[in-house]
């Protein structure tokens, strides 16, 4: 083989080896956050979160804990109620689209909804801010 053939497989080569590394440790990423949002979300966690990130004092954290959980609750029960508003527009888009679609198109469709609702289920989205 020429060398120049050579040197353009290495330099191909050493592309898909970053594409690959680079899209594994995105997943990886996104995973560990959505993980984190999850774990947020658990009881005692937020209360944590805040004690933590506003330095609260012994006395005021036993004045801040029951506000705090009381929002816990309002953040999980919105999610609740956002996941189940997301559900019912795919499913009325489910139902417009089907009429038109070809059978290998409503497969496609299908999946694609399996898909999202396998994501739904996993948990709510990170709030913003930072988790560590």
């Amino acid at each position: 083989m020429k060398l120049h053939f050579k040197t353009t497989l290495i330099i191909i080569g050493t592309l898909i080896i970053g594409f690959v590394l680079g899209f594994a440790s995105s997943i990886f990423f996104v995973q560990s956050r959505f993980s984190k949002a999850r774990e947020f979300h658990r009881k005692g966690k937020m209360i944590e979160f805040f004690i933590d990130k506003i330095d609260l004092k012994d006395e005021q954290r036993e004045k801040a804990e029951p506000i705090i959980e009381k929002y816990n609750v309002r953040f999980k029960t919105h999610s609740q109620t956002m996941r189940n508003g997301v559900e019912e527009i795919f499913d009325s888009l489910k139902m417009e689209l089907e009429p038109i679609l070809t059978e290998e198109q409503k497969e496609k469709l299908k999946t694609r909804f399996r898909r999202i609702d396998r994501f739904m289920r996993k948990g709510p989205p990170p709030p913003p801010g930072d988790f560590d």
